[in-house]
């Protein structure tokens, strides 16, 4: 969770910069997840794990999924986490330690 704990909202473009064609043709340019965000955040800092808030999930198909998720399914508390590579600096037990307090924040 180094780089985002979730996103927040997610902006209707999918593809690269010179190719980005619209997710959903009529859809809205933005649209607001209701998921705990901020309550998440504080809670994986309660147990000691570092994570932040970011605004972007990508430019490919983590935006493309995230923002369907959210066009589709308006009622669900939707998330997008991005863990690093356990490799780095959480450990996979960490990571798993971390999804299991996000998904207890609801």
């Amino acid at each position: 969770l180094s780089s985002a704990a979730s996103d927040v909202y997610k902006r209707q473009a999918f593809g690269s910069s010179e190719n980005q064609k619209l997710i959903i043709e009529k859809g809205p340019q933005t649209i607001y997840s209701i998921f705990p965000s901020i309550e998440a955040l504080s809670h994986l800092f309660t147990h000691f794990i570092q994570a932040e808030i970011s605004l972007d999930a990508g430019e490919y198909i983590c935006n493309a999924l995230y923002y369907q998720v959210m066009y589709y399914h308006p009622q669900i508390p939707c998330i997008f986490v991005h863990f690093p590579s356990p490799t780095s600096s959480l450990s996979i037990d960490q990571m798993s330690k971390a999804l299991e307090i996000i998904i207890q924040s609801l």
